[in-house]
C-alpha cells in the first residue's frame, strides 16, 4: 500500500474502501472472463461512486492486461461527484485523485473511456462517439517466440488533435 495516500485515514475507512475496491476488482475480472468468449471487440462499462482504491499500482495494470487479452475495453465511470470542503481544505483530496487517476489508467490502457463527474448522458454519449468507428491494423512483433510473455503496443498517428483509443498491449501466445 502506498502509505502516504492512505495515511490520513483510520483503519475503519481503510479498510472499507479496499474491501469495496477488490469486490469491484473482483467482479471486472468476471465480467472480463464472460466477455472472453464472445466475438470481436466488447465494452465494460464500469460505474463507481468513489472511484477505485486498489492497494498496489500492478493491481490496475493486471486488470488492463486481461481486458486487453479479451479484447474488452474498460469504460469507467465516476458518478459519485467531488468531495467536499470542509474548512475550505478538500477532504480524502489525496485518496480522491488517486482513485480517479486509476479510472483514468485503466480506460487508457484499454481502449476505453473515463468519465469523471460528469453528466450520464455525456459519458455515454461519448462511448456511442467512439464505438461509431474503428480501423483494424495489422503487424508482425519483433519476436516471432509466443513465449507467454505480455507485449506492449504503441499506435500514433501523423494526424492532429485526434485521440488514438486502442488496447496496450497483449500476451504471446498460441491460443487466442
Amino acid at each position: 500500500v502506498q502509505a502516504p495516500l492512505f495515511s490520513s485515514l483510520g483503519l475503519d475507512n481503510f479498510m472499507e474502501i479496499t474491501a469495496r475496491s477488490l469486490q469491484d476488482l473482483g467482479n471486472c475480472y468476471a465480467a472480463i472472463e464472460y466477455l472472453r468468449h464472445l466475438e470481436g471487440d466488447k465494452h465494460l462499462v464500469f460505474v463507481t461512486e468513489r472511484g477505485m482504491n486498489l492497494p498496489r499500482l500492478e493491481d490496475d495494470m493486471d486488470l488492463t492486461r486481461a481486458a486487453n487479452d479479451a479484447r474488452v475495453a474498460i469504460d469507467t465511470f465516476q458518478v459519485g461527484g467531488l468531495e467536499g470542503q470542509a474548512g475550505g481544505v478538500w477532504t480524502d483530496q489525496s485518496q480522491q485523485t488517486f482513485a480517479f487517476k486509476a479510472l483514468r489508467m485503466i480506460a487508457e490502457q484499454t481502449g476505453g473511456v473515463s468519465s469523471i463527474s460528469e453528466n450520464g448522458m455525456t459519458a455515454v454519449n461519448r462511448i456511442n462517439e467512439v464505438s461509431r468507428s474503428e480501423y483494424l491494423l495489422g503487424f508482425y512483433p519483433s519476436s516471432a517466440s509466443l513465449n507467454g510473455q505480455y507485449r506492449k503496443i504503441e499506435v500514433r498517428t501523423r494526424r492532429p488533435n485526434v485521440t488514438l483509443l486502442y488496447r496496450r498491449g497483449y500476451y504471446a501466445r498460441t491460443e487466442i
